[in-house]
């Protein structure tokens, strides 16, 4: 009766995100386009919304919509129809309104007559949603409201007003562990955060804000240059903004281990001597090789891409050799799950879900598998295969307790395909298709887990041991894991 109730529990689940969800869906692809600055997908998705019936038995929210329009109207300088769009918006909002959504809909006014140059009527609009938040407490919408605002006084040269806001909206996303704010641009957020830096305001948080959400190193005057992103997991590929400068197999395993050796360094640097001993731990010291590896990289890219200054990235001078103004997809991929372990053991599940399905969106496979193995490349592999691990194991647990057992299903089957010999994983799907009434697909797992067990060499008897275990636990589902 129990795993009835789950299941149908899950139907309601699913039913819900059908006919609620599924509505709002285009207005969320607009935030998100807003968010990486694609003007253009931002309103095609705001006019997808639009259309939906839903939208129209919901004046807040076709409020919003419009105001969203109106934002990437004025973006591409269409003065009339976003003026257009902020009397219709302005005219729906009739009755009582959430002071969420009166925030929302107070920075996207100011933002948007900001855009068209209308600064007395986006600092107002502005003021106000500062205000108003203030006065119910709300950092997360008041964060967005502060960047706004100083980027008006910046681009109005209002050097102390700038500072003060850009003070206010530093400090509150540092305090609340924020990586976005509301209506974040990247028109209008680089300004702030170049601002920043240069004025010494809460410099360091500026800058990681700048390389993890923009991919923009940021020096101390202020000036930005573009992050190389070094994707690692399943594959390797050097990627500069929406450019493939070379992948794996355009470089020999030599210089691939080099790349991999120095990403695996703490602060993707190393000692000359260290990197030497890493790559040639028998032979004598020769910093030629090195250099003719880190030449070899350079050559590649130059070939095809000769405008790109590949020195300021692949460093090799004095006593360090280094990766300079990257990011790398491996990096991301352990402070996501990180953070999310961290939010599970404070049963912060909602946010540590969404960390993990960051984490997801990164995980191709294991660490550079291209790449000849230093004892730094192995560590660094085996670093990330544990987290992995943890995150799917953790996930899991959490998908399941709240109903959305396919949704587990997909997660530790995909696992499975590339580790059939963990036993925790096993175990679950089979417990997960015995609690969807499907006893073939569970003894087509214990099949493969039993092949592959054989296959790494388990005596009979332990595995046999494996198996009864699985087959006992089959019928009980109850808190697989605590923080």
């Amino acid at each position: 009766m129990r795993h009835a109730a789950k299941l149908e529990r899950h139907s309601d689940h699913t039913q819900f995100k059908r006919t609620i969800i599924g509505p709002l869906a285009y207005r969320w692809r607009a935030e998100d386009a807003l968010n990486t600055g694609n003007v253009d997908d931002m309103l095609k998705h705001v006019e997808a919304a639009l259309a939906l019936g839903f939208s129209s038995f919901s004046s807040p929210l076709r409020s919003q919509l419009l105001q969203y329009r109106a934002y990437a109207h004025a973006a591409r300088g269409n003065k009339t129809a976003a003026h257009l769009d902020i009397r219709e918006a302005m005219k729906l909002r009739t009755g009582p309104d959430g002071e969420h959504y009166v925030l929302h809909s107070l920075i996207l006014l100011g933002a948007t007559h900001g855009l068209l140059g209308e600064d007395k009527a986006a600092e107002a609009a502005l003021t106000e949603a500062v205000e108003t938040s203030l006065e119910v407490d709300a950092p997360y919408p008041i964060s967005g409201a502060y960047a706004y605002r100083a980027w008006l006084f910046i681009r109005q040269q209002r050097t102390d007003e700038a500072m003060a806001d850009c003070r206010q909206f530093l400090e509150l996303m540092r305090s609340n562990d924020y990586r976005n704010c509301f209506a974040w641009s990247p028109q209008i957020i680089i300004p702030v955060l170049r601002f920043a830096v240069k004025h010494d305001i809460e410099a360091a948080f500026a800058r990681s804000l700048a390389e993890k959400r923009l991919g923009l190193d940021i020096d101390h005057q202020g000036m930005t240059r573009p992050l190389i992103q070094l994707r690692t997991l399943g594959r390797f590929e050097i990627w500069l903004e929406d450019t493939l400068l070379i992948r794996g197999r355009d470089l020999t395993p030599r210089p691939q281990q080099y790349v991999a050796t120095l990403i695996a360094a703490p602060g993707h640097e190393l000692p000359r001597e260290s990197l030497q001993e890493a790559m040639w731990p028998d032979a004598g010291q020769s910093s030629s090789k090195l250099y003719a590896l880190r030449n070899r990289i350079k050559n590649v890219i130059a070939a095809r891409h000769a405008n790109i200054d590949v020195e300021a990235y692949f460093a090799l001078r004095g006593s360090l050799a280094r990766i300079e103004h990257a990011i790398t997809d491996a990096q991301s991929f352990s402070s996501y799950v990180r953070r999310g372990l961290q939010h599970w053991r404070h049963n912060e599940l909602w946010h540590a879900g969404n960390a993990f399905y960051a984490a997801h969106l990164l995980w191709h496979g294991g660490y550079f598998p291209t790449a000849p193995e230093t004892d730094l490349v192995r560590d660094y592999r085996g670093e990330l295969e544990r987290l992995n691990q943890k995150r799917v194991i953790v996930w899991s647990e959490i998908l399941i307790a709240d109903g959305d057992i396919d949704e587990a299903v997909e997660l530790l089957s995909s696992y499975f395909e590339s580790d059939p010999t963990h036993n925790e994983v096993a175990s679950r799907l089979h417990r997960l298709h015995f609690l969807n009434g499907d006893p073939v697909a569970a003894g087509k797992i214990l099949q493969r887990h039993q092949a592959a067990l054989y296959r790494e060499g388990y005596p009979p008897e332990e595995v046999n041991c494996i198996l009864e275990d699985i087959c006992t636990d089959a019928g009980s589902f109850g808190s697989l894991l605590s923080p």
